[in-house]
């Protein structure tokens, strides 16, 4: 693939650039969206869920599976800058309408929109949502939901008064939420977690899994010192990383690892299973709550290590790794190698 990957590039230079371009540009978007917009939409109530594209829509997503498997209506409001895209999730209309809120007429507009949806409730699972988005559906009389899934509280969330419930997805999340905000009324609501089925070990060459929350910077760093780290004191040992990362080509020129590409939840188990995995790091970038991928892999029967947010609580299970939330990117590294190589 990497060879592969370098023929294109050079007799096709733009080739890369221009896909995604083309995939930024979408040009017949306004063209769905005006059809949709001129189409009948559900009268069902609908809970909306609004979220970040870029770093939360994997758990919007989630939250939208659980609602629609007790059978509500869902429509998510995913922002990227100042645009958010409506995306309703049984894939019924609107899905290429986008709702603005920099002037007047786009607010006149979006408030037509919400209307259209026949909102009953909101679930914010945005850390730091647009606040003329929250000032519009407090207007229209919206009930809104603050959900914790990160390590931090936008203005909207930290101007509430104490008594108003801030809910979280997991005792995990709860913890991290008492000790961080003690005077605030935290409601746990636990979402349900997937499974992942493994098969039994087949042989002595178990890899090292990892499975990022998202691509980031940090995260690329930490999987190649982990590389180098591992290839040096367990040449034998492969690293299988599911997911997508900030650099796949630069990953996948290491010997020891292979790179899945973007993976959903549900796929995890047939995905990992070729790959005999021994041990499995997730959740070591910074505090993500009702993550679908980290959580799933947290029932894993294998060995599991992760930064503890919750300061302990709950207990790790026997044989889990729970790191301490503030080591450092050497710590973590040492600390994952000493604990596959003693294992």
């Amino acid at each position: 693939m990497l060879r592969n990957l370098g023929v294109l590039d050079q007799r096709f230079p733009n080739h890369r650039n221009e896909c995604r371009a083309f995939e930024s540009a979408d040009p017949l978007r306004p063209a769905r969206a005006a059809l949709e917009r001129a189409l009948p939409w559900s009268s069902e109530p609908s809970v909306l869920i609004v979220g970040n594209q870029r770093s939360c829509a994997a758990i919007a997503e989630e939250r939208a599976r659980h609602l629609r498997q007790h059978g509500e209506r869902v429509v998510l409001l995913l922002r990227e800058r100042d645009v958010f895209h409506l995306k309703a999730a049984d894939g019924t209309s609107p899905q290429s309408v986008h709702l603005r809120l920099g002037r007047e007429a786009d607010i006149a507009d979006a408030a037509e929109l919400l209307t259209r949806l026949h909102a009953k409730r909101v679930d914010i699972v945005e850390p730091n949502p647009l606040l003329e988005l929250i000032d519009l559906m407090r207007a229209l009389n919206l009930p809104l939901n603050f959900w914790l899934v990160g390590g931090n509280l936008g203005e909207a969330a930290v101007s509430l008064p104490d008594g108003t419930p801030l809910l979280v997805p997991s005792e995990a999340a709860k913890a991290f939420a008492k000790a961080r905000w003690p005077k605030r009324n935290i409601v746990p609501q636990h979402w349900p977690t997937r499974s992942l089925d493994l098969p039994l070990l087949s042989g002595s060459r178990k890899s090292l899994v990892i499975v990022p929350s998202a691509p980031s910077p940090a995260s690329l760093r930490v999987m190649r010192s982990l590389a180098d780290c591992l290839q040096r004191r367990e040449p034998s040992r492969s690293i299988v990383i599911a997911g997508t990362t900030y650099d796949d080509d630069r990953l996948m020129s290491y010997p020891n690892v292979f790179i899945t590409g973007a993976i959903a939840a549900g796929e995890l188990g047939d995905v990992l299973a070729p790959h005999d995995p021994g041990w499995l790091l997730t959740d070591f970038e910074e505090p993500i709550f009702g993550h679908p991928l980290i959580e799933t892999v947290k029932q894993a029967l294998r060995p599991v290590a992760y930064r503890d947010w919750s300061g302990g609580s709950p207990k790790p299970r026997k044989g889990d790794l729970a790191l301490p939330a503030n080591v450092d990117e050497a710590g973590l590294v040492d600390a994952v190698v000493d604990w596959v190589e003693q294992s």
